[in-house]
């Protein structure tokens, strides 16, 4: 045992001290999963529920040294993404306000122990730990040192926005967890943000919208399904029936729609080029039809000039602050006001 370890306690996610946020379901699951326990949508969903995309702990210490102790089924392995973006964790700050970021967790091992911060001054200060974007959690404990206090200092808000989409709202490619357009969102809205991004299985299964009706006090909802459903050729077809339970429990929802992010190909191919335009006059006509909020995302990215992507389809920390950027300008302008 080194030094460090004789004087450090640590907490786990299970204590009192802490709230864990962006897990609806937590307190009935007792774990890291985004969906009730026993939900059933898919064999790719029961999969990806698993990673706790959005998700954070809030906290306060007077402690000067932050460490953190995890485990995860196993290392990380994604080609086009960070291991901390995968499956690792990053700490925020309050400072004067606003949240600020501090540091990540620098590994890619299924198990570890890591000091965040060390040598802080004298203090109470409030904290957020966000959870990794693409990869199962097994465990979490922050460690303080021994006789600092750590308490709870961020209610969770009943009023909540929740997202739905693609692997891009889950977080591909994002650097580190704190990063995707979601968890920017929250960190500028007194709301409670549930990301239900599932990478590949933006399908609007109805399942889903049962899910999602399920939610109370919901202010506004974020879909960006077309990379998904579109793709496949369902969206016009599952659009209407994926919405309308949610809008018969919560007619007064505020809905955003987000289309397709571009795509270098449509350049050269006609056919996808087609597609995204059909596509995006469908999507606008029922926002029209509705009263909801279209967001053109090849408009919300074009000044990038194609480079906010990692792959040619998934963001990078650019293409999420870009989009981010434009999510929370959207949001306001419904009417709801920033911290």
């Amino acid at each position: 045992m080194n030094s460090k370890q004789k004087i450090l306690e640590f907490y786990g996610s299970e204590r009192d001290c802490f709230d864990v946020h962006g897990l609806f379901w937590f307190e009935q699951n007792r774990n890291f999963s985004r969906l009730p326990n026993g939900a059933h949508v898919s064999a790719a969903i029961d999969w990806l529920k698993e990673n706790p995309s959005g998700a954070y702990l809030s906290f306060e210490t007077d402690s000067p040294i932050l460490a953190i102790r995890a485990e995860r089924p196993e290392k990380a392995f994604m080609s086009h993404m960070t291991a901390i973006g995968q499956g690792g964790f990053d700490l925020y700050v309050r400072r004067n306000g606003k949240y600020l970021f501090l540091n990540s967790t620098k590994t890619d091992q299924a198990k570890y122990e890591l000091t965040l911060v060390e040598g802080l001054p004298k203090g109470k200060r409030s904290f957020r730990l966000y959870f990794p974007l693409y990869m199962a959690l097994s465990s979490v404990a922050i460690g303080i040192r021994k006789g600092s206090m750590i308490a709870r200092s961020e209610p969770i808000n009943p009023d909540k926005i929740v997202f739905y989409g693609t692997s891009i709202t889950q977080g591909g490619c994002a650097n580190r967890p704190g990063m995707t357009f979601s968890s920017m969102v929250g960190r500028h809205f007194p709301f409670e943000v549930i990301n239900l991004g599932f990478s590949g299985n933006a399908l609007l299964q109805p399942e889903m919208s049962q899910t999602i009706a399920s939610i109370p006090n919901m202010k506004v909802l974020v879909v960006e399904a077309e990379a998904n459903a579109g793709d496949l050729g369902v969206l016009k077809e599952r659009f209407e029936p994926f919405m309308k339970p949610i809008i018969a429990v919560n007619p007064n929802l505020k809905v955003i729609v987000i289309s397709h992010f571009p795509q270098t190909l449509s350049l050269y191919k006609k056919a996808i080029r087609d597609r995204f335009a059909d596509l995006k006059i469908y999507q606008r006509t029922q926002c029209e039809n509705n009263g909801w909020l279209f967001l053109d995302g090849m408009k919300m990215l074009r000044p990038l000039h194609f480079e906010e992507t990692v792959d040619g389809v998934h963001l990078t920390d650019l293409g999420f602050y870009f989009v981010g950027k434009a999510l929370i300008k959207a949001i306001k302008t419904l009417g709801f006001k920033t911290v």
